[in-house]
This record gives C-alpha cells, sequence and structure tokens, in this order.
C-alpha cells in the first residue's frame, strides 16, 4: 500500500456522502437521513443508522493526537489533525463497502415504504386554493417601506426602539445577546441551511463568535427586498485579540414559519430570522 491515508480518507468520506444523496437526497450525514431496508444487515436500523451518528458526531477543539475513528466533521472541518492513518483508512473503506450493500438493497425495492398521506378532500382543496389566492393579492399589493436613518429608524437602542415585529428589532436583540455572549440565543434567531438540533447549532455559533466582543454598532440602511426578506447595511466595532475592528455587514431576514418556510411580513405565525452567512466576515476574523 502507497500509505497515503491523509488523502484517500476526505475522498472517501466526500463519496459516501455523494451516494446516499443519489439516492436519498439526503447525504450520509444529514440529519434524519434514513440508512435502513429490510433484510439486510448493512442496513439494519443498528447498523448504518447508528454508524452515521457516530462519524458525525460533534468535534469542537482541535486534536492533534491519533483518531481510530473517521468522525467526518473532524477531519474535513479540521479539528482532528490525527486521522492519516491505516485503521482510520480501513474504517473509511468499510463504510463505503456497507453503503453499497445497502444501495443495493434499496435498488431491490427492499426500502421501508413511508405511510402515504391521504389525499386531501375536496373541501379541504378548496379552502387551500382560497388561502393561495389570498396570498397572491397580498403579494401583490405589498409595497417596501421607505425608511431614513436617525428619522424612521434609531441608529442603535434596545430592541423596543425599533418598533413590534420588525427585522431591525430583531437584529438589536441579535446584537443585545452577542454582548451578553448568550450563543444559544444568538443560534436561535439565525437561518441555517443545515437541519441539526439547537444545541449543536449553539455550539458551532459559540466557536464562530467566542473571543469576539461586541463593541457598539450602528443601523445604516434597511431595505425591504420582498414580502418577506429585509437587507439591513449596519456597522459593528469588535474587539479581537485586543484590536478594535470595524465592520460594515449586509445583515439579509427572512420572515419564516416554524418549519422553515417563508412567510408574509405582516403574518402573525412568522419570526425574523437572519440568514447566518451575513456574519461570515466576523467568523472570518483569525
Amino acid at each position: 500500500m502507497a500509505g497515503r491515508y491523509h488523502a484517500c480518507v476526505p475522498v472517501v468520506l466526500t463519496i459516501i456522502d455523494g451516494i446516499v444523496n443519489d439516492i436519498e437526497q439526503k447525504g450520509f450525514f444529514a440529519q434524519g437521513v434514513d440508512l435502513t431496508a429490510w433484510d439486510s444487515i448493512a442496513a439494519h436500523s443498528s447498523g448504518l443508522q447508528k454508524l452515521s451518528k457516530l462519524l458525525n458526531s460533534a468535534r469542537k477543539k482541535t486534536n492533534t493526537e491519533t483518531i481510530t475513528v473517521p468522525y467526518r466533521h473532524g477531519i474535513l472541518h479540521g479539528r482532528d489533525l490525527g486521522y492519516a492513518n491505516k485503521v482510520v483508512a480501513a474504517k473509511t473503506w468499510a463504510t463505503l463497502f456497507t453503503i453499497r450493500d445497502w444501495a443495493m438493497a434499496v435498488k431491490q425495492g427492499k426500502k421501508v415504504p413511508k405511510e402515504k398521506e391521504p389525499e386531501p378532500s375536496f373541501l379541504e382543496s378548496l379552502k387551500s386554493y382560497a388561502k393561495t389566492q389570498e396570498q397572491k393579492k397580498k403579494i401583490e399589493a405589498w409595497k417596501p417601506r421607505e425608511l431614513k436613518p436617525d428619522i424612521d429608524f434609531p441608529a442603535y437602542g434596545m430592541p423596543e426602539k425599533f418598533g413590534t415585529r420588525t427585522p431591525e428589532r430583531e437584529l438589536s436583540q441579535f446584537f443585545q445577546y452577542w454582548t451578553a455572549n448568550n450563543y444559544g440565543k444568538m443560534a436561535d434567531l439565525m437561518k441555517t441551511f443545515v437541519d441539526s438540533p439547537l444545541n449543536k447549532r449553539a455550539g458551532e455559533v459559540r466557536l464562530n463568535f467566542q473571543g469576539k466582543s461586541l463593541e457598539g454598532y450602528k443601523f445604516l440602511e434597511i431595505k425591504d427586498e420582498a414580502a418577506a426578506i429585509t437587507e439591513i447595511i449596519v456597522e459593528v466595532t469588535v474587539t479581537h485579540r485586543e484590536a478594535i475592528v470595524t465592520e460594515k455587514l449586509s445583515v439579509r431576514m427572512i420572515h419564516e414559519d416554524s418549519e422553515g418556510n417563508p412567510k408574509l411580513r405582516d403574518e402573525l405565525d412568522g419570526n425574523w430570522r437572519i440568514i447566518e452567512h451575513s456574519f461570515m466576515p466576523i467568523y472570518r476574523m483569525i
């Protein structure tokens, strides 16, 4: 063997994710992926399903010691530096071979079928159509607010200074949580595109914001771009590694329901969320 474990392990992990994604439309390491099938040892509920959770364990600290488990997050995100060894490579290849057995079982029609949802009644269909038409009228009638700084909104202040159920109020609230290092509340206000539990997202927010103290902020511009989208230009001042840094951010806000679907901004069952990538300049501070 050539012994190039440092090269083969990340590549095979990526292939594993891709194969499962082709079948399930979710990767091997995604939350809620179904890796079970009938009459298959590999695809038993105690097999690949458990293995997926193990290999996707959170690895929050950089580790230079040799590991024996191919932790996907630790390897691909530079947390586990001691992965390049024969044991990790062997387990990664073994996972790939097991994925093949599961994929073959699925192709042979052995996948456990999901319960089919009942067809909606005529009355339910009629109500759904009426709701869709009502939503369409609201979208067509919507007009963006024309807000001027220091006249229609303050440059900074406590959340209650920014009106009720507005995106700028939620962003102000986010800054209050940041000042208090409340990573759980910060994570709850963020919109991510990976389905994961709140405590895991809070850990990721801690990694990205820890050691970056918010000293102040200033709202410069608020632009309503769509019935459920607002972009806020804000200037933040951060202390990081004993240096004071000022960054101008374009923070994108989306109004959505509890399941992550966009909602018109005047609908009471919606909440404003911050698109996580808006804070990439902060994440890049090293």
